[in-house]
């Protein structure tokens, strides 16, 4: 897999889908109303396209993403959004130091993500 820029920009919109439901969902959830459940999976479905096109089917990051995320709840986005931000710097760190990503052995990356993943 050649990792490129496009990469990290492709990231920074999902992130960006992502937050704005949460804003919404936290002005929302204070006049008892929920996110749009459709955008919520068109937005899960390109996330996990992306993971999985770019990383592939068997890859730690894209397992959790597609088995973790799951429902338009505060919870679900903000297990997404820390899973993306992961994604984000472990290749910003192959970018800059040219190593191996991680994200293929379940090892490396579990001494990078939270346990709770």
């Amino acid at each position: 897999m050649v990792f490129t820029k496009d990469l990290l920009e492709k990231i920074d919109m999902l992130e960006g889908t992502g937050q704005q439901f949460v804003d919404q969902l936290l002005t929302f959830s204070a006049e008892g109303r929920s996110i749009n459940a459709r955008d919520f999976h068109r937005w899960r479905v390109n996330v996990s396209k992306f993971l999985l096109l770019s990383l592939g089917p068997s890859n730690y990051y894209y397992e959790c993403f597609w088995k973790g995320v799951t429902r338009p709840e505060l919870d679900h986005l903000q297990e997404g959004l820390r899973l993306l931000a992961t994604v984000k710097s472990e290749l910003e760190t192959v970018f800059l130091q040219e190593r191996p990503f991680p994200g293929r052995d379940r090892e490396a990356v579990e001494e990078i993500l939270p346990p709770e993943l």
